[in-house]
This record gives structure tokens, C-alpha cells and sequence, in this order.
């Protein structure tokens, strides 16, 4: 088989968003876009509302048993955290927003220590580079061409209070990009498990 014929899988590792937080975040959300109708901005889908550890791109399917393996192991080495979503930001600044985020605040101080290991797990596997600053957060919008008025609409909404969570387990989730924007499926879920 040649390098063009191996199936290639685009993952990431995150952490799920229970429901409750998704539909506060959602609110929000379409709050905003109320205040902004026509705006150059493409917003996430309330299912696709989580928080990411890691992004690898591109790998080979054939490799995903063995990464599973190694997420496990990471996982393992963690106790369930408590977790809470609150108040909105921008990346890279609210002068150039790029994206709409809703924060999150790691109650347990284990969050950055799961996702460095989970980087270092991926490592094999990826080509992306290692990330240099966690900003734990939920991605609410992407903004695609310049739009003036996103901070002034989500300005009545920046301290908003989403909800707290015990996160159980870490996701690797495959996307498979779609006209309508990427489609999400678990591959694997593993368990935070340390006693």
C-alpha cells in the first residue's frame, strides 16, 4: 500500500461538555447571534461544544489502537475533575477577534498536568507541535472575515455562568469534515480512574 492508499483519521482529544452546560452555552450563543444576524462569523453546534486537550490532525488509522493504548495509560494516571464553565473571551484579543470562547476553570488542579500528558502521548502520532499555552475553554464561533460588532454583542454576556461538572472521562474523537461544517464521532472513551 502506498503512502497516498493508508486511510488517514483527523482526531483530537477533549473533554466532554455535559448537556445542562451545553444548553447555558448554547443561550448565550444564540443571544449573540441575535445581536449579530449577518455577521462573517460560523458558529459551533451546540453537539460539538467540548474542551480540547490535544488536536493531531491527520493519523494513520491503523495507528489509532495504538494511541488509544497510550490515552488509557495517561487517564489512568487521573482523578474524575471538577470543572466549571464561566464568563466569555476572544482570541487572539477582542480588538481582532478571531474566535468566541467560554471559559473554563479547573476546580480540581489537575486540568493543565492531563493535558500535558496527554500532548506528550500524542506526540508519536502527530505532527502538529506541542502547545505552547493552554487556554481551557469551549469554542463558540469563528469569526471568517472582520466583524466590528462581535465584542459589543457579547459584551451584556462576558461574566455569564454556564455550570460546574465532574469530568469522568477524556474523549478521542474523530471529524470528519463536512459542506455543513465537521461531523463528530467518538472512537474511543477513557476513563479518569485513578483511586
Amino acid at each position: 500500500m502506498t503512502p497516498a492508499e493508508i486511510e488517514h483519521w483527523r482526531l483530537f482529544v477533549a473533554l466532554p461538555v455535559p448537556e445542562d452546560v451545553k444548553v447555558a452555552i448554547q443561550r448565550t450563543q444564540a443571544a449573540i447571534r441575535q445581536r449579530l444576524p449577518n455577521a462573517g462569523i460560523s458558529w459551533t453546534r451546540p453537539e460539538q461544544f467540548h474542551l480540547t486537550l490535544k488536536f493531531l490532525g491527520d493519523v494513520p488509522a491503523e495507528s489509532v489502537p495504538e494511541l488509544i493504548d497510550a490515552l488509557r495509560l495517561v487517564a489512568a494516571d487521573f482523578r474524575p475533575l471538577a470543572l466549571q464553565s464561566r464568563g466569555l473571551g476572544f482570541f487572539p484579543s477582542a480588538r481582532a477577534p478571531r474566535v468566541l470562547w467560554a471559559g473554563i476553570t479547573d476546580l480540581s488542579g489537575q486540568l493543565n498536568g492531563l493535558q500535558e500528558r496527554a500532548d506528550r502521548a500524542c506526540t508519536d502520532f502527530t505532527t502538529e507541535t506541542v502547545e505552547s499555552r493552554f487556554h481551557a475553554h469551549v469554542t463558540l464561533a469563528r469569526v471568517k472575515r472582520f466583524a466590528r460588532g462581535l465584542p459589543d454583542a457579547a459584551a451584556p454576556c462576558l461574566n455569564q455562568e454556564f455550570g460546574a461538572w465532574t469530568a469522568t472521562n477524556v474523549e478521542l474523537i474523530r471529524s470528519q469534515l463536512a459542506s455543513e461544517g465537521p461531523n463528530y464521532t467518538s472512537v474511543a472513551n477513557l476513563t479518569l480512574s485513578k483511586a
